[in-house]
C-alpha cells in the first residue's frame, strides 16, 4: 500500500498520469479488500461460477 502510494506521488511529479491513473486504481482495489475483506469471497465465487470451476 506504501508502495502504491510512493509511485502516485512520483508519477504526480514526473506529470505521467496515465500511470498515475493506474496507480489510484490500484490504491482503491487494495482498499477495497482492506475495508471489507469478505469481497474477496464474493469475488472468488462469481469467478468460479463464469469459469464454471468445480462443476
Amino acid at each position: 500500500m506504501i508502495v502504491l502510494i510512493v509511485v502516485v506521488l512520483v508519477t504526480a511529479a514526473k506529470r505521467a498520469w496515465i500511470a498515475m491513473l493506474g496507480a489510484v486504481i490500484g490504491i482503491a482495489f487494495v482498499g477495497i479488500f482492506i475495508v471489507n475483506p469478505n469481497v474477496i469471497v464474493n469475488l472468488s465465487e462469481w469467478f468460479g461460477e463464469k469459469l464454471k470451476l468445480g462443476a
